[in-house]
């Protein structure tokens, strides 16, 4: 005789319930993974080949998607696919890789990174996203195709945070600079815009890595310094830290150490369940 009930617990326990959203193919039974977006210029991308150690275990548990550079010019991808955490062909690395290794550890479920980021790019050009600037295009399909990836995989992802690392190249002109407040608030909140149409980013975090100490030619780097600090100052889960004590190898990169420093203050950031203290940065001090 036929069982209904019995039936149709079995049948519910293999039915893959479909949902379509803005052309994603969402499956309800699909395993959870947290998503990280990464984007800036040179120093997210990383000006340093050296001092990385693999760690196996970890390192390809985390699905890494990217498009970004390193050495200067030497454009690198991850071939439209997710692969896993480790520097590019060429070498080079960023904060990734301290950052996605700090969340892991405390992470209960598996991690996926997207970084988006280009050498000598200003958000007053390329990254503005009400011109639609070369790499804020870049983004928006990179972050839609890398969706879509892991949507295919069989994961649902759940947007974490977004990290930014920029503004080298507007603290070197007077009214790029000034603009800066306004370009980083629309693009912070383009940004949010644009995943959101296809999944959840009410709980999100986003966090800004301050420029650093730079040359005199950069006369207008406190000015970006307060512009990042003002905006990310305006959302209780938007949150920004300084990298003034923080070294570099050439006055505007990021040595190893520091590398690996931004990358575990970004993820103490992600991680905490409350904004940090930061110190606001003197008038003047480049």
């Amino acid at each position: 005789m036929f069982n209904k009930k019995v039936d149709m617990n079995r049948f519910s326990q293999i039915l893959a319930i479909i949902i379509i959203i803005n052309g994603f193919t969402l499956t309800l039974n699909a395993t959870p993974i947290d998503l990280y977006l990464l984007a800036g210029q040179s120093n997210m991308s990383g000006r340093v080949n050296t001092g990385f150690t693999a760690n196996p275990s970890v390192d390809n548990d985390i699905l890494y998607y990217y498009r970004s550079d390193g050495p200067p010019s030497n454009n690198q991808n991850s071939g439209s696919n997710f692969l896993t955490l480790a520097p590019l062909d060429t070498g080079y690395y960023g904060p990734e890789i301290s950052m996605a290794r700090t969340i892991h550890s405390q992470s209960a479920n598996k991690i996926a990174i997207v970084k988006i980021s280009d050498g000598g790019t200003a958000l007053s050009g390329p990254w503005n996203s009400r011109t639609n600037g070369v790499w804020w295009s870049n983004w928006k399909n990179d972050t839609t195709d890398a969706l879509k990836d892991l949507i295919t995989l069989g994961y649902t992802p759940a947007l974490k945070g977004i990290c930014w690392l920029q503004g080298e190249s507007d603290a070197d002109n007077l009214a790029e600079s000034n603009d800066y407040e306004t370009n980083f608030s629309n693009l912070v909140h383009d940004m949010f815009t644009h995943i959101g149409t296809t999944i959840d980013v009410s709980k999100a975090k986003y966090v800004t890595a301050q420029i650093g100490r730079l040359s005199s030619s950069f006369p207008y780097a406190t000015t970006v310094r307060l512009a990042q600090s003002k905006v990310m100052d305006s959302h209780s889960n938007w949150h920004h830290f300084s990298t003034l004590d923080l070294s570099t190898h050439d006055s505007v990169h990021f040595d190893v150490e520091s590398v690996a420093t931004i990358g575990s203050r970004f993820a103490k950031a992600l991680l905490s369940s409350s904004s940090m203290a930061l110190s606001k940065v003197p008038t003047g001090q480049n």
